[in-house]
């Protein structure tokens, strides 16, 4: 009887440091990050949400993925009305790519992994060619500022002359981003104006471009319906957050490159993307409340396309 009882106080006490065991090394341990991260959230005037909340840590812990490692099903179709026969009715696929914070010109011809035709990406570094590119190539990405809605700017180094308009007619910008050249036309209580806008230079443009990538600060709210309305045969992608695209200029085309190699669509790259994007996404909010006023509720992704 007394072997009995020594040896169920031994399963019992075994039983217990595994649980103390756990306790210290796993649950302690979450519950330390989710209380800091909470208290992040709260520093940076969001809502300390479950969504939230698992954001920053999956952001904090997590390695972004290679564009190598993304597996596509191999379709017919990039967006539901892009087809990749109308992208390689040439031959192949061209991919202009302008970086605004390391302008560059050169060209780069990728392998494909099918049999119709190579991947061309140029790099262009002036407005004319930016301009030719959406005139000529299938897929434009530009990296650079939103400028809320004013439009690109491309100095006269670059072969142009200020903004070149292309947003909405009434503009929403906070009030410590409002310069000489804008016209208020009303303020706002909550730190904002509203300025003329309007979108005359897409009358220059002769559009070819099946997608064009404008990977600049809320470029999505400020843009892809005036975009969508002009060209509704051109994908529009932009983003839903201010954030620091240049950064993501490498990574971006080469996810971009990976999609169309394997004949993926862009709904399924955009998905890659922002798993990876998580951090952008909670300083994109913090910049949506801290320059907007905006309490949400917030898009779940920072990349979007006219085609969701």
């Amino acid at each position: 009887m007394k072997m009995k009882n020594a040896k169920q106080f031994w399963v019992i006490t075994a039983l217990l440091t595994i649980a103390a065991s756990a306790l210290f090394c796993v649950v302690l341990p979450r519950i330390i990050q989710i209380r800091t991260a909470r208290n992040t959230l709260i520093e940076w005037n969001l809502k300390p949400t479950f969504e939230q909340i698992h954001m920053l840590l999956s952001s904090v812990h997590k390695q972004p993925s290679n564009p190598d490692s993304h597996h596509y099903a191999p379709g017919i179709l990039f967006a539901p009305d892009i087809p990749y026969s109308r992208l390689l009715a040439d031959g192949s696929i061209t991919i202009a790519v302008y970086n605004s914070e390391r302008p560059e010109t050169h060209c780069t011809i990728v392998t494909n992994e099918h049999d119709s035709g190579p991947i061309i990406i140029r790099q262009i570094a002036s407005f004319p060619a930016f301009t030719n590119a959406l005139a000529q190539d299938d897929i434009v990405l530009y990296f650079g500022h939103g400028n809320f809605g004013r439009g690109i700017f491309f100095s006269e180094q670059e072969g142009g002359h200020g903004f070149f308009r292309m947003g909405k007619d009434r503009l929403r910008i906070p009030q410590e981003y409002i310069r000489p050249y804008d016209t208020v036309i009303a303020d706002s209580s909550n730190g904002t104006a509203i300025v003329d806008g309007n979108c005359d230079d897409l009358n220059t443009l002769a559009m070819r471009s099946s997608s064009f990538w404008y990977m600049g600060c809320r470029t999505f709210p400020d843009y892809a319906c005036v975009w969508k309305h002009a060209f509704p045969e051109c994908l529009f992608v932009g983003s839903c957050y201010s954030w620091v695209s240049t950064a993501q200029c490498s990574t971006i085309t080469q996810a971009l490159i990976r999609c169309l190699q394997q004949r993926g669509t862009a709904s399924k790259l955009l998905e890659y993307l922002n798993a990876d994007l998580t951090w952008d996404i909670l300083c994109g909010r913090r910049h949506e409340k801290l320059d907007f006023n905006d309490d949400g509720p917030y898009s779940p992704a920072l990349l979007k396309a006219t085609s969701e």
